[in-house]
């Protein structure tokens, strides 16, 4: 048995979430958010779920291509309305939906999603910065892509045993 190809899981992770609409994934290792991003700060941690220290994880979030696919969900799935939040339900689903089919049923996964509050709670803003995704502007609490501007939106992450 080979070991996966951190590059090539997240890559089909990201595929794959693309035809959610959840068309922006960068990798990252959860051990970086550990040791730099709550350096000195009161915030739960990102779990290490690989042995040897390098959880493979997954900033996720969306440009304006998420409308089109969730707007989609609605007309065919018109009681998805009913409920409280149905685009956080909407990106649940897509999100869980793509590792269940996209890995190994032994592959130890920990999901966290940008409304997540208490011991889930993740930094989203400060992680997009740090690894690239995105310019914060902590004055103005404000997120800008490198292409799609402010018009993203970080929607969770994900950190897995595949390392």
């Amino acid at each position: 048995m080979t070991t996966p190809n951190p590059m090539s899981t997240s890559k089909k992770l990201a595929i794959a979430l693309s035809q959610f609409g959840l068309d922006i994934c960068v990798p990252f290792h959860a051990e970086f958010y550990n040791e730099k991003i709550r350096e000195g700060e009161q915030q739960p941690h990102l779990p290490s779920l690989s042995p040897t220290g390098n959880t493979l994880s997954l900033l996720i979030a969306n440009s304006r291509l998420l409308w089109t696919k969730f707007t989609q969900h609605i007309i065919e799935n018109p009681g998805a309305l009913d409920s409280r939040n149905p685009l956080d339900d909407y990106v649940r689903t897509a999100i869980d939906t793509v590792i269940e089919q996209e890995l190994d049923q032994s592959t130890l996964v920990d999901i966290r999603f940008a409304y997540d509050r208490g011991p889930k709670f993740v930094a989203f803003q400060k992680l997009a910065h740090a690894v690239g995704e995105a310019y914060y502007n902590q004055q103005a609490f404000l997120c800008s892509h490198p292409r799609f501007g402010p018009w993203q939106a970080l929607r969770g992450g994900t950190a897995g045993s595949a390392s």
